[in-house]
């Protein structure tokens, strides 16, 4: 074992696991902002972000434990931003097609949905399958409530399908849906937290933007393609105390009560949103 692992410069295991945590996840939230903010600036950055630095990155790609998983992820999430790309591209050039890019979305969204359902009902995961549900009727919801608003491009750069940003109860929903994917469908890595504080800072870059759900999937899409050319949500990266809650080790123990509270509390959470979307907003 490095001397490095060792002594933790100073600190203890327990404050040098948190400390570590929290400035992986300052770093994570950095990070994500400027690669919104430069997305923001020109189209062409996008193209760069979304669609170069993947093909650059795929010689250096490792296939992980949960690969098919990834490889979905990433196909479709670099759909949706070449989607976005092409928004940006026609605004710039001002060629009406946002009816066209309409439809795009909404058929990204049901492969979207329907790929984590499908995945859930696979790997028995049924604790996560009321949640994306959920994400789905709300979606459609959205769609079928703004079929007639057309996709735009603000001047700032941001990328609004079906004529505006997601309602907020969706992006409520979302923290809801995305806390029982992470914590339960893929809980096989902690109490590693890279990978989970590094996708809290994408959301939470998500939420204040005025693009929830592009600002997400770019984010998110780029930390995936990361996560297969160096495996930070691995226990080892950087060593086996870095980045690590303890506490959270229970939510891989079935015979915990939390295992089962959580994801019921999650389900809850989403569809008590919803059903505030639906009838009282």
């Amino acid at each position: 074992m490095s001397t490095k692992e060792n002594n933790f410069y100073g600190l203890s295991k327990y404050t040098y696991a948190h400390f570590t945590t929290f400035l992986f996840f300052l770093a994570s939230l950095a990070y994500c902002y400027f690669i919104l903010k430069v997305s923001q600036l020109h189209y062409i950055f996008e193209i760069l972000i979304a669609i170069v630095f993947p093909l650059i990155g795929y010689s250096f790609f490792k296939k992980a434990d949960n690969w098919i998983d990834l490889k979905r992820l990433i196909l479709l999430e670099t759909g949706f931003n070449i989607i976005c790309i092409i928004a940006k591209i026609s605004a710039a050039f001002k060629i009406d097609i946002g009816i066209a890019l309409n439809w795009m979305f909404a058929v990204f969204f049901i492969f979207q949905t329907g790929g984590f359902v499908f995945s859930q009902i696979k790997k028995k995961k049924y604790k996560c399958l009321p949640s994306s549900i959920a994400m789905g009727i709300a979606l459609s919801y959205w769609f079928m409530s703004n079929m007639n608003e057309k996709t735009l491009v603000t001047t700032n750069g941001e990328v609004q399908f079906w004529g505006s940003n997601a309602p907020q109860y969706l992006q409520i929903m979302y923290v809801f849906w995305v806390s029982n994917v992470f914590l339960v469908e893929f809980r096989q890595y902690l109490p590693k937290a890279t990978m989970y504080v590094a996708h809290a800072a994408t959301v939470i870059i998500a939420l204040m933007s005025n693009e929830f759900f592009h600002a997400r999937v770019l984010t998110a899409s780029h930390l995936f393609i990361l996560s297969v050319m160096i495996s930070y949500k691995s226990m080892d990266w950087n060593g086996s105390h870095f980045s690590v809650i303890p506490t959270l080790k229970i939510l891989k123990d079935d015979s915990h009560w939390i295992t089962s509270v959580f994801p019921m509390t999650m389900n809850i959470g989403c569809i008590v949103t919803l059903l505030y979307g639906l009838f009282y907003r």
